[in-house]
């Protein structure tokens, strides 16, 4: 059926789709968004968890409508173990389907749809607007929100009540068992509504039960050797009442989790029970109250101790009348009020207990383990002058007074035959007592205190007066002698002792004060004078100013002085104002090459000296062009290589060209971003001859030297025929554009002595071959290579002979500066076929 079919049979379907679909919108409003579990009829939240088709409100009124049907009543009556089996078959699903997890999430996932706007908007609507414009408030009750806290808890519980009515789920898995060996009755009040169960050995005893109401289970048994007692449901129970009837041999009590009390002793003398051996608490952060009284055979088996650790609120412990060696309270939570321990103590150890006010052992002699921590309630010297004097002993926050210098030395005695603990209960033989406290005493002297002080660091002895001494020692070392200053009350007869410091290498001392501390890195105490009721070392402070030296440099030519400076701080290093160093050249000619001794912290008045080298080396780089660039990257490159050295390129079918090194930082990069570190010529001309410029003649045809090197025809031949048969990449990776400074002509046939152009490949100017400025006056020279005619000559590699070489600085309108055969300087005609030497940056 389409849609225009569906509409026309059914009138109330007409949304006017037959025009235009956008005239009218259909939207479907959620209902009932508020309602979930907990809710009657009305919408309002009356109906507990615990609530079944059983219950009434009312006698006429009960909670499910289908309250009457004789139909379900028999169904109820006559499959209620079907029923059960059904239940548990449920909740014993591998994929937990049917679990409080898995159902909350489908509740909330399908709510997640919504969002709290939604809601917002909806319970205006239903709920708000009725109140607010017709004074109509019943609908008030309704307003619940999305109820995800209350569907929880409601959830929760009720999966409990039900695990509980059908003996499955969390009842069956949380259970307090014992091993009772007499007849007795279990009396139980739950935490929350439950189906609560006893069992007597195999015999269940189930009642539903009320929270917070008392259910005693009638024991079917007459006699109970040899059986089991199961109490179900154990986490939602609050107390399972008097156990001490039942003289159980072992009981597990770890899965009452919220019971407030275990009672399975009694005060009355008489009571014994000679079989329980075994008991476990487990974690109760709710429980207490404990009584274990009675239980004389609690401590003889293989478990020595109860851990009561994991119940931090326990507020009443009675242990009397056990075997008992030991109690771990280490994790309980400063709640202990009352605290009663047998006298087969072993270990003693109470941890953060300020509020105990009923404290029992009869019997200390037996302790061999004390560790007493913030009680300050307890008679903590008495307990510990009684324990056993080979004990282990951790004693912490203890507050003491003594008589005098001799009960306390009794004590300290005593400490001293004690082992010690650390701070996570493990001791040894090594280990000494641990004693952080505080003794108060009518007199003392210093020297006692500093004695005491010295065997128990953390012990704080004090005096309602005090006679000290202050020992004022003469230098920063403790070990140094000193003088000795009396102090009463902790008042010194003098403070005016004052001390000198002998000068070092680095520093002028003058006395600045005293610190309680030795060590030259020590500063001023202020209160150093102050309180001396403890024997006291003081250690003098120096303040240390920096020493100041002279630096003189002298020329070890002829021992002349070339510059002074004065007043350089101690560890700081000199710096050099002279003469040029590079103007500097020994007898034979020699470059400066650095100080002796090297330029570096000053420690005293030094002379340094000047050193040479010769700055030219002509041989070949055995490192790979990667390390000279490496060593150019971290600037290692001055002191690997020098002036003269070579290193060949491959250009092909021209063959290997060896580049030497004329310069270092001599040539101003283009961007003006500084110098290119190593300036490169080849060391033999180019293999090829080639003319500069066609020649200009009288009527300016040719080119000649107008437009300078930059535009000749030899600088075109270069870059597009030499330079591109170079293979060795990693040059041409690393060639820097350099700015050079030429001699050219210009079109107005007038000579540009300083031209500025820039060049990754070029030829050496005039200025940078003959160290003149006969034509550039501007720009580097590379005289430390060329120095004379005969290092200027270059052979050709094929010929072994000298030839002409081009320049690149124009000597007339046709004419352009050369190199000759003998290496000196020449001029030619641009026409002229004369052989270069390439040069290049990196």
């Amino acid at each position: 059926m389409t849609l225009e079919q569906r509409t026309s049979s059914h009138p109330s379907w007409d949304l006017n789709l037959r025009g235009d679909p956008l005239k009218k919108k259909m939207m479907a409003q959620i209902y009932d968004a508020d309602t979930a579990l907990g809710i009657n009829n009305q919408g309002e939240l009356k109906l507990d968890y615990n609530l079944e088709d059983i219950d009434w409100f009312t006698e006429t009124a009960g909670v499910f409508n289908g309250q009457r049907s004789v139909l379900w009543s028999n169904i109820r009556r006559a499959f209620y173990p079907e029923i059960q089996a059904m239940y548990q078959q449920l909740r014993g699903r591998e994929d937990k389907l049917f679990s409080y997890e898995k159902i909350i999430k489908r509740f909330e996932d399908h709510q997640a749809a919504w969002s709290e706007a939604v809601f917002n908007e909806d319970a205006r609507a239903k709920y708000l607007e009725p109140s607010e414009k017709d004074n109509d408030h019943a609908y008030l009750p309704m307003l619940l929100g999305s109820k995800k806290a209350q569907r929880r808890w409601w959830l929760f519980n009720r999966m409990r009540y039900l695990d509980s009515k059908y003996h499955t789920g969390e009842a069956v898995t949380k259970v307090i068992t014992l091993r009772p060996n007499a007849v007795s009755e279990v009396t139980l009040i739950p935490y929350a509504d439950i189906y609560a169960e006893v069992i007597y050995g195999s015999i269940p005893v189930q009642k539903r039960a009320t929270r917070n109401q008392s259910y005693t289970f009638e024991n079917p048994l007459t006699t109970m050797g040899n059986t089991t007692l199961y109490i179900y449901s154990a986490g939602q129970l609050l107390d399972i009442g008097d156990l001490s009837g039942f003289q159980i041999e072992w009981g597990d009590f770890s899965a009452g989790e919220n019971l407030y009390r275990i009672v399975l002793g009694r005060e009355d003398t008489s009571y014994v029970n000679n079989l329980l051996t075994q008991l476990t608490i487990g974690n109760n952060s709710k429980l207490l109250y404990v009584d274990l009284r009675g239980n004389m055979a609690l401590g003889t088996g293989s478990e020595k101790s109860v851990d009561l650790s994991g119940c931090p609120n326990l507020r009443t412990l009675y242990a009397e009348r056990t075997s008992l060696s030991g109690i771990d309270l280490s994790r309980s939570g400063g709640q202990l009020e009352i605290l009663h321990y047998p006298d087969t103590l072993t270990d003693l150890v109470i941890l953060n207990q300020p509020k105990i006010q009923d404290f029992v052992c009869s019997d200390y002699s037996k302790i061999t383990k004390l560790w007493l921590e913030n009680v300050p309630t307890l008679d903590t010297k008495m307990i510990m002058n009684s324990v056993a004097s080979n004990a282990q002993v951790r004693l912490v926050d203890f507050d003491w007074t003594a008589a005098d210098m001799n009960e306390v030395d009794t004590l300290v005695s005593r400490f001293d035959g004690f082992t010690g603990l650390d701070k996570d209960g493990y001791g040894g033989a090594d280990i000494p007592a641990y004693i952080s406290g505080r003794i108060q005493l009518p007199l003392v002297t210093g020297d006692k205190l500093e004695e005491w002080h010295n065997a128990y660091p953390l012990l704080v002895v004090n005096g309602d007066h005090t006679l000290t001494y202050l020992y004022m020692h003469k230098t920063e070392d403790q070990n140094s002698e000193y003088d000795i200053i009396n102090c009463t009350d902790g008042v010194p007869e003098s403070t005016s002792l004052t001390r000198t410091k002998a000068s070092s290498q680095q520093y002028t001392y003058s006395f600045a004060g005293w610190s309680r501390y030795p060590g030259s890195n020590n500063s001023v105490d202020s209160t150093a004078f102050d309180d001396v009721t403890q024997n006291r070392h003081l250690y003098p402070v120096f303040t240390g100013t920096i020493r100041k030296y002279t630096a003189k440099f002298i020329d070890s030519k002829n021992n002349s002085t070339l510059y002074t400076q004065t007043n350089v701080a101690y560890g700081t290093t000199p710096t050099y104002g002279g003469p040029a160093t590079s103007t500097l050249k020994d007898a034979d000619g020699n470059d400066f090459l650095g100080w002796n001794p090297p330029l570096g912290p000053i420690t005293g008045d030094t002379t340094y000296a000047s050193t040479y080298v010769s700055p030219v080396e002509v041989k070949e780089i055995e490192d790979s062009w990667d390390d000279i660039f490496a060593a150019q990257n971290d600037g290692s490159y001055k002191t690997k290589y020098k002036i003269g050295n070579m290193k060949p390129l491959d250009f092909g079918s021209f063959g290997t060209y060896m580049m030497q090194i004329v310069a270092f930082d001599a040539d101003e990069l283009a961007d003006g971003s500084g110098y290119a570190h190593i300036s490169w010529i080849g060391y033999y001309l180019w293999p090829q001859s080639h003319r500069m410029n066609p020649a200009r003649t009288a009527n300016r045809v040719g080119t000649g030297a107008i437009g300078g090197f930059k535009n000749s025809e030899l600088y075109g031949y270069i870059m597009d025929t030499c330079v591109p048969a170079c293979t060795t990449t990693k040059f041409l990776e690393n060639i820097k554009e350099v700015k050079k400074y030429s001699t050219i002509y210009n079109a107005d046939e007038v000579q540009e002595k300083n031209s500025v152009e820039t060049y990754t490949w070029w030829i050496a100017s005039d200025r940078e071959m003959f160290n003149r400025t006969t034509y550039e006056t501007q720009g580097p020279t590379y005289s430390q290579i060329f120095k004379d005619a005969n290092s200027r000559k270059k052979a050709l590699q094929s010929s072994g002979s000298f030839h002409r070489a081009w320049l690149r600085s124009a000597n007339s309108v046709n004419i352009w500066q050369q190199v000759n055969s003998n290496g000196d300087a020449y001029s030619n005609n641009a026409n002229y076929s004369d052989y270069f030497a390439l040069g290049a940056c990196t």
